[in-house]
């Protein structure tokens, strides 16, 4: 029996003021609060930048799950009605633009009452991320067997590094396949091969305003280590010299990675030893004179070596004679 009815009664029997045998009336329906934490009145937010708003909803009648809550930017609803979470807080993923400087919440509880906080914002213009290339260092050098490890710093003003949209490419290669990882500190780490060839490397980053920067590094990839190329092409083999002639030796030699100047190059006579160490040409042409050569069969040969201490010897076959003999042979 409740308490009321009780009194009810007592009154009938000794009297009582005619307010007492009246049940009391329920307390008014309290309407919901809805208050709005982030951002706060005035807070300066990017241009077109993705942002969280968080708020909390309470009611005094109702469970969290009885509520609904419903944002708005500039009157229009962003997150459709839904309820809060376990301890009444809420969050919507919004932007804002240049006409759209304002962000409202309401709550609705399950008897109709609502209640609606509203923040004003300072918008400002967003700005691009900052990108910075950090290895592959300029002009770095690889063979395309090499794993390369890329690393890079990305930072950005409205969002986090995570949050940001990053990729490598290759002029030569198109997009790379790196697996690379985005840390919070906003450190970029990834490995991979790149193809023989030169190489103009870029890392886009790209914020969810939608503005991008990018930093790049000229990377020269050369094929797998090959040796040199060294070919004489003058005297030619069998060639017969006068002995005390001047005689010019000629050859054409290359490197699938060094300049030909780079070479190391050795002239010899399996008669007379060492001939000429003089470095090659840029474009590719070892030569020297000599008028000092023994009489008899020289096997002639240049030696090219490169930086990967690979080497490559051509010879070719010449006699050097006497005048006298060139005579005889002559009658």
């Amino acid at each position: 029996m409740r308490l009321w009815s009780v009194i009810a009664l007592l009154c009938a029997g000794i009297g009582c003021s005619e307010d007492y045998d009246k049940p009391p009336t329920d307390p008014p329906d309290q309407p919901p609060t809805a208050q709005i934490n982030v951002p706060f009145e005035g807070e300066e937010i990017a241009n077109g930048a993705f942002f969280v708003a968080r708020g909390q909803a309470v009611d005094k009648e109702d469970t969290f799950e009885d509520l609904r809550v419903t944002w708005f930017v500039a009157g229009e609803e962003r997150c459709p009605p839904s309820p809060p979470d376990a301890e009444g807080s809420t969050r919507c993923d919004v932007s804002f633009s240049w006409d759209k400087q304002s962000i409202s919440m309401r709550v609705e509880d399950s008897n109709g009452n609502t209640h609606e906080d509203e923040i004003n914002i300072v918008l400002v213009e967003a700005t691009a991320p900052s990108v910075n290339i950090t290895a592959p260092t300029e002009n770095a050098s690889f063979r395309q067997t090499d794993l390369i490890t890329f690393e890079a710093q990305i930072s950005d003003g409205e969002d986090s590094p995570e949050g940001l949209a990053v990729y490598w490419e290759s002029d030569q290669d198109g997009m790379l396949d790196l697996s690379h990882t985005v840390s919070s500190d906003g450190t970029v780490t990834g490995s991979g091969y790149l193809s023989a060839s030169t190489h103009v490397v870029r890392l886009w980053a790209e914020d969810t305003s939608g503005r991008r920067s990018q930093d790049e590094v000229i990377v020269h990839v050369f094929p797998e280590e090959q040796a040199p190329i060294a070919t004489i092409t003058q005297p030619s083999d069998g060639a017969e010299i006068v002995a005390g002639s001047l005689v010019l030796f000629q050859a054409t030699v290359g490197d699938e990675r060094e300049e030909p100047n780079e070479l190391q190059i050795e002239w010899s006579s399996n008669v007379d030893g060492i001939l000429n160490t003089d470095d090659a040409s840029s474009s590719g042409t070892a030569e020297f004179s000599t008028a000092g050569l023994s009489l008899g069969e020289h096997a002639i040969s240049i030696e090219a070596t490169d930086l990967d201490d690979m080497n490559t010897v051509h010879s070719v076959i010449i006699s050097v004679v006497s005048e006298e003999s060139t005579d005889t042979g002559g009658e």
